[in-house]
């Protein structure tokens, strides 16, 4: 509401939904549903439970939830990029076959552009650690991770979505058919989750928000010969590219270098800002 130019106290905003008999929807009891007892190939935990990430497509988290239906249970597998906590890839289907983890891979897969080297986390469910899903991974040069075993803390970003998607979309409403179920997933992940719920890893922006800032942040050019973004194009009239510095805002003395964001992560030489025709 802040936001939208209505400022309030949190204490009133209590109040008010005190008086009007409303209150936050609870959560329900956490019940472990992979199915970890088969003798398939695991592969190592490259996550070690650090959800932190740099750049977009260097961590994605996967993992799947049961969902009920009047018509019976509901699978639903999702791919998570770590970046943004944004949901790059979903599958439902009506069982639990490989082809489930497999689609919401090929869907992360083409929508973030095909990426390489990307750690891609998930539990050691069967489908996981089957050949077709371990063949695509090794297709797309992905490097896999698989939670410890017994350990639902390795993968608790996927687990945390699942819980916002439960509480605020599923409990307490009816849903009678799979395709309705359907409807309502993919109403929540594209409009309600990535758009405009606000996630505290974000700073408090929702997933697609903190990617667009992020890209607009990036867009910042260093303009120091040597450094790895240094342009190849030479400067406009004479000017030097080894010449652009920052005026300090408080001392407008010579001129001297200001750190700021470089475009990118592997950059390491100090980033300046665009040139000036002032500066000459």
């Amino acid at each position: 509401m802040a936001e939208n130019g209505h400022p309030v106290n949190r204490k009133t905003m209590a109040k008010s939904l005190r008086r009007q008999g409303l209150r936050a929807r609870a959560s329900r009891r956490f019940k472990a549903t992979t199915q970890s007892k088969h003798s398939l190939p695991v592969c190592p935990n490259l996550l070690a439970q650090n959800f932190e990430a740099t750049a977009p497509n260097q961590k994605w988290v996967s993992d799947i939830t049961y969902l009920w239906t009047d018509e019976g249970w509901l699978y639903l597998a999702v791919v998570m990029d770590l970046f943004s906590r944004r949901i790059v890839g979903r599958s439902m289907s009506e069982h639990l076959k490989v082809d489930l983890v497999c689609g919401a891979l090929k869907m992360a897969l083409w929508r973030r552009g095909m990426p390489e080297r990307v750690i891609v986390h998930s539990g050691r469910g069967s489908q996981y650690c089957s050949g077709s899903h371990q063949n695509r991974i090794r297709a797309h040069d992905l490097r896999r991770s698989m939670s410890s075993k017994g350990n639902c803390y390795d993968n608790a970003c996927a687990e945390s979505f699942f819980h916002s998607l439960k509480v605020e979309a599923i409990h307490g409403e009816r849903i009678r058919t799979r395709d309705q179920t359907r409807r309502v997933v993919s109403e929540y992940i594209e409009v309600d989750y990535d758009q405009d719920r606000r996630h505290s890893a974000n700073g408090s922006l929702s997933p697609a928000r903190y990617e667009a800032l992020q890209a607009a942040q990036s867009s910042v050019r260093c303009w120091w010969v040597g450094s790895p973004c240094y342009p190849r194009r030479s400067p406009p009239g004479r000017l030097s590219w080894a010449g652009y510095f920052q005026r300090p805002v408080k001392s407008p003395g010579p001129l001297q270098p200001k750190p700021i964001p470089c475009c990118r992560s592997g950059c390491s030489i100090i980033a300046l800002r665009p040139p000036d025709r002032n500066d000459q």
